[in-house]
């Protein structure tokens, strides 16, 4: 180790760091080495039974500033890796849940998916594929829950010219009374 830090105190941080930086990051991680699989160059690890609820294994809290120039909590920028974030968990929860605590604007959304990629004729901005779940008990894969709401399930917006605003298709033989949409 080039910096070890260790301690068993239950109500202390291990390590601070505070600094007004504003022309540069307050910390900076390079890794130039090729890195092995499972390794990362920032590992982050809990092997003990989280305290709360509420806790967490990193907590980027921007609740301290402004957003006059709008500053990005979390940015993930590459332009040569195939996949730019990637959650694997065997929770039996939500693995990833928004939350949108304010009022959006009139062409804001809690999520926002813009592409600038030129789209392949395979490709798609969202893609829901459960080919390798198991699938016995009739899962859903996208609901839109808006019970007692006036608001609209699905919007579709496209200048398509020579392909339809939405496709439905099924592949399986359709039982009596089911239809590709029902």
């Amino acid at each position: 180790y080039a910096v070890y830090v260790n301690t068993t105190a239950k109500d202390a941080a291990a390590l601070l760091i505070a600094s007004g930086a504003a022309t540069d990051s307050t910390v900076a991680i390079t890794g130039s080495g090729a890195i092995a699989d499972n390794k990362a160059i920032l590992e982050l690890l809990m092997t003990g039974t989280p305290a709360a609820a509420g806790s967490n294994m990193l907590r980027v809290d921007g609740s301290g500033g402004t957003n006059t120039a709008k500053p990005v909590l979390v940015e993930i920028y590459d332009d040569s890796v195939s996949v730019g974030l990637s959650v694997s968990t065997a929770s039996i929860e939500d693995m990833i849940t928004f939350i949108g605590t304010g009022a959006t604007g009139s062409t804001s959304a809690v999520v926002d998916i813009t592409s600038t990629a030129t789209l392949n004729a395979a490709g798609n901005l969202l893609r829901l594929d459960l080919t390798g779940a198991t699938c016995s008990s009739v899962p859903t894969a996208l609901e839109i829950v808006g019970a007692g709401k006036t608001a609209r399930g699905i919007y579709v917006d496209t200048d398509g010219t020579t392909v339809g605003a939405a496709k439905f298709h099924s592949g399986g033989a359709l039982t009596d009374g089911v239809g590709v949409v029902n």
